[in-house]
């Protein structure tokens, strides 16, 4: 019997690689067949938007963001590779043009356009550590100890990743991870020749720096329990301490510890704090700096194994944001003694009974993917932060337990209510349900609605109230549990204050004291006792056009950033507000809070047709139209006009007439994602989603027709660099999957759906009412963006759009879909309704 050495072993080791689909994913059958969840799974490409094809437009990065790290739906483990340099990617800690493999971190969210997470990178090696491997002052590793990659050896699929390291080389280590919700389990194969085979645990390498890192080796339960506490998500002052419980399937032949520079060689533990740093947010052709002058804490432990058996190295771990007996718990409960294959297998079921709730036929193979692929990344997040036992940090920096439902965060809500809330409550609507259980359980403890809250905090990042709209957007599309008359205390009491009043004061004072848990100084609507006197937010309280924000909080929460983009997302949010009073049949708030929504009148400036910004005078200021301005986040006064969804009749009338709308826009979409400072469209980025469906109020459905397939086609594919830009969450992927299956939610907050041409001659949508939407659409392809006729239930659908009430209850929707544009729906008295 001969050992596999050397160039045999890796190539053993790629056999196994290469397999990318469980074999929980059934073949994939002709188009004509409604693909199950299991076809869903494997036609999914995760390694899509790891890479970018376009520049930085100034947004949080160029490429997606994303990782192909294994994740469970929604899962706390993204246990995945961190490359370098990773300058494209970094959000994710991964970018697919890199050919070098510093570690596997245990956490990550994906779609973001700042660093976090990262946490706890484990990596096989076969070199002799015997020094401490961190450099001084480092949040990484010893670069000597990355390895070399290639995507022959690498592969990944919904809940797995496998990779070889050094491939077609003596030291040639097969990895196969499996992920499931808070735990997972790893197998490292090295080779047999080596003797010894090498696992460093850095405590210490979270992807911002960490305040403090601890690991404790226990040999006789060849347990390893490891704490980091990390943060500064978007360079905000808010942090989280994550809990490890990692156990191993065979015994440690010898093991080390390190604290900064010393290593301890048999040692039991070891920790180290660090200072408060500002983590790197590196970009394209930035190279990291020497070291970190955060002086990050450094701890972690070297684990060796006897692995001249030829057995490969098993590992199991369990995560936990409140305690290392809840780490160990999620271990117990998830992954217990399974193998890898069997966790993958179980989260592959997983994964395929969540996106079998849509179900298509026909389309190109394509389309399937670029649909299996979206489905799958706009499932990722928001990510679960309770224990097994419903424990989770709250906002007010304690810990609570959620009974009954599981607490979300990583929730990109400035980003995440124009799409993703529709189709969350559409298809998970027990875990939108807990994600807005979260965000009315921290406005109860708080005092207040955050706008990105990250692990028991609330950064400053992004603007507008936006919580609000989201927990609109789950009422009307089907997410019934949680309370829609406790959310609509929350939307009225943020609405009515700036966030420091007397029932969130103690709270807040809790929270500046305690920056790791609670997220520093946080103010839920900045500067509105002036919009509440002025109905916009004068350009005084301007403090940057910056493209990151925040450090107005650190002047006075009375600033802004983007006075005029934030006065327009304070709109949004009051018609959200009034959409839940409706819900709630309080007739009065319904109307109050109309009324305000109609507020952004007074930032239009019908001199020249545009959104600007008005000092407190009320003299409008001379701004480009075009370019970088004050008052703008992420765009500027030609793309903003339009971010009335809510109210595109008044627009329409203040523009002069539907002919001078359909002209703006059509010279607005004359390029689709032309960045945030261009007369042009910028349809890569969130505040113009709805835009395109705005030539419905005009009468020319066509037009919107014509506009969202170009950009299906030019702007997303299934590949690496197939995105326009990070998805922010599942917002982006969101956008595309609505618009592949026929229907859009074109007013955030609100239940109107758009009508269009899918992408497939079939579509069947389980509903959370548990009925089923089914779409029809003979002829529906690439070609045929068109829609000719429509019928809802076998009646004559004159109209671009329904409600989706009128869905909620199982539905049927035939179209007839063309290559050319028609004259169906092309009449005002077809518009969808506006809140005037």
């Amino acid at each position: 019997m001969r050992t596999r050495t050397g160039a045999a072993l890796a190539a053993a080791l790629t056999a196994a690689a290469v397999v990318a689909v469980p074999s929980s994913a059934s073949p994939i059958r002709p188009a004509r067949h409604l693909t199950t969840g299991a076809e869903l799974v494997g036609l999914a490409n995760v390694f899509a938007g790891t890479d970018t094809k376009l520049a930085d437009q100034g947004t949080g990065g160029s490429a997606a963001n994303m990782s192909p790290a294994a994740n469970a739906p929604f899962g706390m483990l993204s246990w995945g590779p961190r490359t370098s340099p990773d300058s494209v990617a970094f959000g994710a800690g991964y970018t697919y043009s890199d050919h070098k493999i510093a570690g596997f971190d245990l956490t990550r969210f994906q779609g973001g356009g700042c660093s976090a997470f990262g946490d706890v990178p484990v990596m096989p090696t076969t070199a002799a550590v015997t020094a401490s491997p961190v450099p001084p002052f480092s949040f990484g590793s010893d670069p000597a100890l990355m390895a070399s990659f290639d995507h022959h050896h690498e592969s990944a699929s919904p809940g797995r990743y496998a990779v070889t390291l050094n491939p077609r080389t003596r030291q040639a280590i097969g990895v196969d991870i499996g992920a499931a919700a808070r735990a997972g389990a790893a197998r490292f194969t090295f080779p047999a020749r080596a003797g010894t085979g090498t696992v460093v645990v850095n405590a210490g390498g979270s992807e911002n720096t960490d305040t403090f890192a601890a690991v404790r080796v226990v040999p006789a339960r060849r347990e390893v329990d490891l704490t980091t506490t990390s943060g500064r998500f978007c360079e905000q002052p808010a942090g989280y301490t994550l809990h490890v419980a990692m156990r191993f399937d065979r015994g440690f032949a010898s093991h080390a510890v390190w604290q900064r520079q010393t290593f301890t060689e048999g040692g039991s533990s070891a920790s180290s704090t660090g200072l408060t740093g500002l983590g790197w947010e590196p970009g394209a052709g930035i190279p990291p700096p020497p070291g970190d002058l955060s002086a990050t804490a450094q701890a972690g432990a070297v684990l060796r194994f006897a692995i001249a058996d030829g057995r490969a190295v098993g590992v199991r771990v369990g995560l936990s944001y409140v305690s290392g007996a809840g780490a160990r718990a999620a271990l117990a409960r998830e992954v217990a003694h399974r193998s890898v294959a069997a966790v993958q297998h179980a989260t592959a079921r997983s994964w395929a009974r969540l996106m079998g709730r849509v179900r298509v036929a026909g389309g190109t193979l394509t389309d399937r993917r670029m649909l299996a692929t979206t489905l799958y990344q706009s499932l990722l997040s928001p990510q679960l932060i309770s224990d097994v036992d419903g424990r989770y940090p709250g906002l007010d920096g304690r810990v609570h337990r959620a009974r009954g439902w599981s607490a979300y965060s990583q929730m990109s809500l400035w980003d995440e209510y124009r799409t993703h809330g529709q189709l969350l409550a559409m298809i998970a609507p027990r875990q939108a349900s807990g994600m807005a259980r979260t965000l009315l359980a921290d406005y109860r403890t708080a005092g207040f609605m955050p706008r990105w809250p990250v692990v028991g905090a609330s950064p400053d990042v992004m603007v507008g109230d936006p919580a609000i709209p989201f927990l609109a957007d789950l009422e009307a599309f089907g997410a019934s549990g949680f309370s829609r008359r406790a959310a609509l205390r929350a939307a009225v009491h943020g609405a009515a204050s700036n966030g420091v009043d007397d029932e969130s004061s103690a709270a807040l004072a809790g929270l500046a004291a305690n920056e790791t848990q609670g997220g520093g100084y946080y103010v839920e609507r900045p500067g509105n006792p002036a919009y509440l006197a002025l109905h916009y937010l004068p350009s005084e309280l301007d403090v940057s056009t910056n493209t990151t924000g925040g450090e107005e909080l650190l002047i006075s929460p009375d600033l802004v950033w983007g006075s005029v983009s934030t006065s327009l997302e304070y709109a949004t949010a009051d018609f959200a507000t009034s959409r839940l009073a409706a819900a709630v049949h309080d007739r009065k708030a319904e109307r109050d809070f109309a009324g305000r929504a109609h507020w952004w009148h007074d930032n239009f400036n019908r001199s020249d047709g545009y959104v600007e910004p008005r000092s407190a005078s009320g003299a409008f200021l001379p701004i480009s139209k075009t370019g970088p301005a004050h008052g703008f986040v992420e765009g500027d006064a030609s793309q903003y006009t339009f971010m009335v969804p809510f109210d595109v009749a008044g627009l329409r009338a203040a523009l002069g007439g539907p002919e001078a709308l359909v002209s703006r826009l059509n010279t607005l979409f004359t390029k689709l994602n032309d960045g945030p400072n261009s007369a042009y469209a910028f349809l890569g980025n969130e505040p113009q989603l709805d835009t395109p469906y705005e030539y419905l109020w005009a009468g020319r459905p066509d037009l919107t027709e014509s506009v969202v397939s170009r950009a299906m086609d030019d702007m997303y594919a299934p590949t690496p660099d197939g995105y326009p830009g990070n998805t922010d969450g599942g917002t982006m992927t969101s956008w595309w999957v609505f618009n592949a299956l026929g229907i859009y939610p074109a007013i955030p907050g609100d239940d109107v759906v758009t009508i269009g041409a899918p992408r497939f001659a079939r579509v069947r949508i389980a509903l959370p009412s548990g009925h089923v939407l089914r779409i029809a659409a003979p002829g529906a392809s690439r070609a045929t963006p068109y829609v000719t006729n429509a019928t809802l239930n076998g009646n004559p659908l004159p109209v671009a759009w329904v409600r989706f009430r009128s869905l909620s209850n199982g539905a049927s929707i035939r179209i007839v879909a063309s290559a050319t544009p028609s004259q169906w729906a092309r009449s005002l008295r077809a518009a969808p309704p506006s809140y005037r």
